[in-house]
């Protein structure tokens, strides 16, 4: 049987039971997990007050919080001269937020455009202020050599969207790195 939201589950109910996850977007999260998020939902480490209903200024958020960007740094080896920013919105409320948070007035940010995703955060930059495509394409077929890209060499920030759709191009590592601020949207959808 499958629910709307794609789980394929056996007879229980139980998650312990579930067969595949197939739904884009969230994974699939190991049930100890969801039980301790369920029991700290109302009431985070015996407080008697949910994790949701902390307050962003209290000590036990401030410990959820730094243990969440330590994390980060850990898990992906970011530097201590990198911040490391949790930002709300979802993919495409991310395309308004780096230029909102990053980009300063009547400074420029060059985009590497390799699909429709890259292509659509580029567009609502435009809003925020000056962009640059640093290789303009018609077909998202693959990234031209990064010796082909025109740079603006006033920008102030350099963005690219990844994702694993079949209509973004494949990305090098090794591209897109300069003396900027450097913003990366990524996504496994």
């Amino acid at each position: 049987m499958t629910s709307m939201n794609g789980h394929v589950a056996g007879g229980k109910g139980d998650t312990s039971d579930l067969l595949g996850y197939f739904s884009a977007g969230p994974a699939k999260l190991p049930d100890e997990v969801m039980r301790k998020a369920q029991a700290e939902f109302c009431s985070y480490r015996n407080s008697q007050v949910g994790v949701m209903e902390l307050s962003h200024r209290s000590a036990e958020y401030m410990a959820i919080n730094d243990d969440a960007v330590a994390s980060v740094r850990r898990i992906f080896n970011v530097p201590n001269n990198y911040k490391v920013f949790f930002m709300m919105g979802g993919g495409t409320g991310q395309f308004a937020g780096v230029p909102l948070n990053f980009l300063p007035e009547g400074k420029a940010a060059d985009y590497c455009v390799t699909g429709s995703w890259s292509e659509k955060a580029l567009e609502e930059a435009k809003k925020y202020g000056a962009v640059n495509n640093v290789h303009p394409l018609s077909q998202f077929t693959s990234v031209p050599d990064e010796g082909s890209w025109k740079r603006d060499k006033e920008a102030h920030i350099s963005t690219t969207v990844t994702t694993r759709l079949s209509m973004e191009s494949s990305f090098r590592s090794s591209q897109a790195t300069r003396e900027t601020s450097q913003t990366c949207r990524s996504s496994r959808t």
